[in-house]
């Protein structure tokens, strides 16, 4: 098993994670434009909801591309591995609105899975990881992000405690 990549592949991952709440924190509501355009769905529900915002994927790439490049993943990689851990974020609220729950409610797994599981899909395709490793990384991100949510919101970082 690979440490190294394994701990690589978490520092980019909790980048993109963290950089939204970073962002959202230092900007409060400036360039909070929700992806969605705050459109609902047939059902009534948001799409993704009005904490899913442009600003935070541009900060998801912004914090987690260079961290990548420094970590030595290619340019290709490090693009791949943002933006995917935010088409899984989005995905998991996607998800959370048709399941009718609100708008940063809280659902371990769901919540973690798809933003640390479909970089994983594509580093399985790169021939970068084992899927031991991939499982390992996955459980790993859910811990910390459980983890981490306490600290930060008692930092005053994040709103909620998870």
């Amino acid at each position: 098993m690979n440490i190294e990549i394994i701990s690589s592949v978490l520092i980019v991952l909790g980048a993109a994670n963290g950089a939204p709440i970073l962002a959202a924190r230092i900007l409060d509501e400036r360039f909070a434009r929700p992806v969605d355009g705050g459109r609902l769905a047939a059902d009534g529900s948001p799409w993704l909801g009005p904490s899913k915002t442009w600003r935070g994927i541009g900060s998801a790439y912004l914090l987690a591309m260079p961290i990548a490049l420094y970590l030595g993943f290619s340019l290709f990689t490090a693009f791949s591995l943002a933006g995917l851990s935010m088409c899984g974020d989005l995905a998991s609220s996607f998800i959370k609105r048709r399941r009718g729950m609100l708008s940063s409610s809280r659902a371990i797994g769901l919540d973690q899975v798809p933003e640390a599981g479909l970089p994983i899909l594509f580093l399985w395709t790169k021939a970068d990881i084992t899927v031991m490793e991939g499982v390992v990384i996955v459980m790993l991100f859910i811990a910390a992000e459980v983890l981490l949510s306490k600290v930060l919101f008692y930092l005053h970082i994040r709103k909620r405690p998870y």
